[in-house]
């Protein structure tokens, strides 16, 4: 492997999240999105009395995405709306910069009502999607 292969560059301006079709705008500084497993084990292990040991595969692909937007952020609104209705929808996280990872559900919906804070300085919203499907992979 050359050393030139060992270099990447990431640009968060290259990270979309589309939720029901819209592309979502406005997010805090820092980590803006985590996309996480409910139970992010491949296969269960269980080891028996003499030290016998099997596995079992793990099906559960639930999961959820987790986004902070600023408070000025008009997608607040969006979400809003969303998180009345009862319709799942799909939702895709994707980064096309040099890392391309993308996560993806067909089955999504607003999973709790976001805090809201208020302080001297902007604060964020955090919204989190909650996924029956989510498949995350590095392309």
């Amino acid at each position: 492997m050359a050393a030139g292969d060992l270099l990447g560059t990431y640009d968060p301006k290259e990270v979309s999240l589309i939720i029901s079709g819209l592309t979502a705008s406005g997010f805090m500084d820092g980590t803006f999105i985590t996309c996480a497993r409910a139970d992010n084990e491949i296969y269960k292990t269980a080891v028996g009395a003499h030290g016998e040991v099997a596995r079992a595969k793990n099906n559960n692909i639930s999961g959820t995405i987790t986004f902070v937007l600023k408070k000025t952020s008009p997608f607040n609104k969006q979400m809003d709306l969303l998180k009345r209705t009862a319709v799942a929808f799909p939702v895709m996280c994707k980064n096309d910069s040099d890392s391309n990872h993308m996560a993806v559900a067909s089955s999504a919906w607003v999973g709790t009502d976001p805090d809201i804070e208020y302080d001297v300085e902007e604060s964020g919203v955090e919204w989190v999607i909650q996924c029956a499907d989510l498949i995350m992979s590095h392309l």
